[in-house]
């Protein structure tokens, strides 16, 4: 029985990834872990498929007392190790006292001149920090699993974490498109980038890898978390972002392979550590 954990499922790219595993038929039925800091929506915005068994946590994985609790619930509802991850939990950074009304505005909620060091903090928490929760509490499953088994036709366990462009330092620079700025938001993508390299080091027995999913029309949320108030629970699409069903369609290609070309063949062994768009092109770190 295949299974899969997913966060970030009530809203974005998270909730999309849940919608698109539970319609796609299996030799077996697959289990899937869907966890968020909020409540999954009644009635969910699209209708969940019928391929899949469905346990939902709600759980702040940004919090440190989450481990535990994350923890009990992995080994009480998985009898082995997932064969898949897609951790997609987390915020964009913005100074919660700037108002933010238009995708104008958004970089004005984090220049140099705006950033104070909570938001930073909370920026880290969630999307470095949760990162970090995440593979902590799944270590254990993979410590058996081995690198060796790269022979098998079977995919290796994946653990697909998405992360950002703007977390690349190379990137991030005056001859660049749009650098500079966005504090707390590329610092924190960019810690991510060094949690992903070293787990991979230390955890050899699955395959994490960092995904750029391209700028998706989630909409940039103020944390919740945060309360409401001027400026916050304002929801702001970004120019040019791209539909989540193409990018998960997307994503679901480069992680199980498909589609037509080179290059399509999976995320696999020779693949842990990197740092890919969407389309599996590597990017600087």
């Amino acid at each position: 029985m295949p299974t899969l954990l997913i966060t970030g499922t009530s809203s974005g790219l998270g909730l999309a990834l849940l919608t698109h595993y539970s319609h796609s038929p299996s030799p077996t039925p697959t289990t899937i872990l869907a966890i968020d800091t909020h409540p999954f929506p009644s009635p969910p915005p699209h209708p969940l498929g019928p391929h899949a068994t469905i346990h939902h946590l709600t759980l702040d994985l940004s919090l440190p007392s989450s481990l535990a609790p994350l923890t009990s619930f992995l080994l009480s509802t998985l009898p082995s190790a997932p064969d898949l991850v897609y951790h997609s939990a987390g915020i964009r950074g913005l100074v919660p006292r700037v108002p933010v009304r238009s995708s104008e505005e958004v970089k004005d909620a984090e220049t140099l001149e705006v950033m104070d060091v909570e938001t930073m903090q909370r920026a880290f928490a969630v999307n470095c920090g949760g990162a970090f929760l995440v593979l902590k509490a799944l270590a254990p499953f993979y410590a058996s699993a081995s690198p060796s088994l790269s022979s098998s036709s079977s995919p290796p366990p994946r653990i697909i974490i998405m992360g950002s462009r703007m977390g690349s330092l190379s990137l991030n620079s005056s001859t660049g498109r749009n650098g500079g700025g966005a504090y707390a938001y590329r610092a924190s993508k960019a810690a991510l980038n060094a949690v992903v390299r070293s787990f991979s080091v230390d955890v050899p027995g699955c395959v994490a890898v960092v995904v750029h999913p391209g700028r998706v029309e989630t909409g940039l949320v103020r944390d919740r978390s945060q309360g409401e108030g001027e400026g916050r629970g304002i929801k702001v699409k970004e120019d040019g972002a791209i539909g989540v069903e193409e990018a998960v369609q997307d994503l679901v290609k480069l992680v199980e392979g498909g589609g037509e070309g080179e290059g399509n063949k999976g995320i696999g062994w020779e693949d842990r550590g990197r740092f890919v768009d969407r389309w599996g092109r590597d990017i600087e770190w």
